[in-house]
């Protein structure tokens, strides 16, 4: 049998080049599927980096706004004459110009004393009714104002409601509002003021300075 060498060996030639060929085709699909994992990966990285950020960047911006809250409430408390009986002290000074004098404890009641005048106004109510069955009992012979809106804002205070506040010299604010179950509206002047924590009937006492008005 005849054999062309010369047909047999450019047949083989081309079989090796296509080899060859084929051989750069395969290595460089695994190149450009190599590269495409890494782009991938570093894009997935990159993803993650951006999304971690994102979370952080939200998880301060919370709790700046927290803190702006708790700030503000804060200042708002600090502005209402708002006293915190955990961290009150002595010598600790109120926006309304009040200082801190004395803390003192009684039992089950507590006094926080505090100096420095002020101008309060409300209704004023000169308290003789002396009943069993009578809410304001424990105010016979007193004579308190109950502070109006504006002036809740300059009294000491733990919470801001609105409770009677009692004239601690008596005799002078019987010789300025009464005779006894006298009511109206005034505008005073008082010093010395106490916060009363405690009692079953709550009330402040504050020493009066003096009478700017009184309508009967």
């Amino acid at each position: 049998m005849f054999v062309n060498k010369k047909s047999i060996q450019s047949k083989s030639g081309r079989i090796i080049w296509l080899g060859i060929f084929l051989s750069y085709i395969l290595v460089g699909v695994g190149v450009y599927l190599w590269q495409s994992s890494i782009v991938k990966e570093g894009k997935k990285e990159q993803e993650n980096i951006v999304n971690k950020t994102l979370l952080q960047q939200n998880k301060l911006l919370q709790e700046a706004m927290l803190l702006q809250k708790d700030t503000q409430a804060q200042l708002e408390k600090i502005k209402n004459n708002e006293i915190d009986l955990n961290t009150v002290k002595i010598g600790d000074k109120l926006a309304n110009g009040m200082t801190v004098g004395n803390i003192l404890k009684e039992g089950e009641k507590k006094f926080v004393e505090f100096t420095g005048s002020i101008v309060v106004s409300g209704d004023f109510n000169y308290f003789n009714l002396k009943k069993s069955d009578d809410p304001f009992s424990a105010y016979y012979g007193k004579i308190c104002l109950q502070p109006d809106k504006e002036s809740l804002i300059k009294i000491p205070k733990i919470e801001s409601e609105s409770i009677p506040l009692c004239f601690s010299n008596v005799d002078i604010a019987k010789n300025r509002f009464g005779p006894p179950g006298n009511q109206g509206k005034a505008i005073v002047a008082i010093d010395n003021f106490r916060l009363r924590l405690g009692d079953a009937f709550p009330f402040d006492e504050a020493e009066l300075i003096k009478t700017i008005e009184i309508i009967k």
